[in-house]
This record gives C-alpha cells, structure tokens and sequence, in this order.
C-alpha cells in the first residue's frame, strides 16, 4: 500500500524520457526526500561529482483550493529540481559551459513530454490522489560558480489537478 510519490515520478520519467537511445550511466538520479540515489539504490546524501553528473529531486509544496458543489480541491504540487555537475579539468564529467546547459535541456525534455494529463504514480492508493491535468517547468535559476568549478541549475516542476474529497 503506498501513496502517490511524484518525486520518484517525476525521476524515472526524467530516466524512461531521455532523449537519445539511452540514459547515461554517468548521471546519478537523488530521490532528495529519502535521500536515495536511484542509479544504485543506496542511502546517498551527497554525489561525488568527480564519478558523476547528478539530477536532485525534492518535493516542494502542496497548496489545494475547495471548488465544486461536492467538495474537491484543485491542487498544485512543486517539486524542486537541481542538476549539478563539475568540469573535466577539476576530475569531472562535463567539458564546458555548453554541455552541462545540454544536460539540463535533455532533463526537461523529458519532463515535457508530460506537460498534459500527467501520469503520476498509476498504481498508488486512491486515498490522497490528484489527478494531474498539466505540469510545468518554472523558476529556472543558473546558480554555477563564477570560475565554472562547478555547474548548478536549480528549476521548479508545477503539477496541477483535481483531487476528490470523501
């Protein structure tokens, strides 16, 4: 019995969405909330940015708003994305400024391959399920060092839908 889990969604849709034929095995998945780095199932709080390239997620917030003559709540849902990454010449894996902004490109292409109807978590309970009518990418932020010793976009994923009340 598990509830819907949009963090792990939205991760294994940044995965099962990659554009090309495969996703790179130098890319580290972080479930933030656990933390838990998908890539090889262990506790991880930290990635080492020297093995490799990492994608950070993290639940935001929840904000419902009551709508309808039987009681339902139109819901939004963030979720907070970091990619971060270090160059080659400090032992990374990314070699410029332009291949870490592919990166970041290719991470929301897959997220918007989900921009309509989403399906979040098909197989959790119903108890406490939204049903997502669209997503978004939001708050795109470049926090990379001055020096480009090491590369960070932080950006916002907005779910919006409907979830019943009982």
């Amino acid at each position: 019995m598990t509830v819907q889990d949009e963090v792990t969604w939205l991760l294994d849709t940044i995965r099962d969405q990659w554009p090309g034929v495969e996703f790179p095995n130098s890319i580290a998945r972080i479930n933030r909330d656990d933390p838990i780095n998908l890539r090889t199932n262990q506790q991880s709080v930290s990635v080492d940015l020297e093995r490799f390239n990492a994608i950070h997620v993290a639940s935001g917030s929840v904000q419902r708003e009551i709508f309808g003559t039987k009681p339902q709540y139109r819901a939004t849902t963030t979720l907070d994305v970091r990619v971060e990454a270090k160059p080659v010449r400090d032992r990374g894996n990314v070699s410029d400024d332009a291949e870490f902004n592919t990166l970041v490109r290719y991470a929301q292409h897959a997220i918007n391959t989900q921009l309509v109807y989403p399906d979040v978590d098909p197989d959790a309970e119903d108890i406490g399920r939204i049903v997502y009518l669209n997503a978004r990418i939001q708050d795109e932020q470049r926090l990379a060092s001055g020096d480009k010793d090491y590369y960070r976009t932080d950006f916002t994923v907005e779910l919006r839908g409907n979830a019943d009340t009982p």
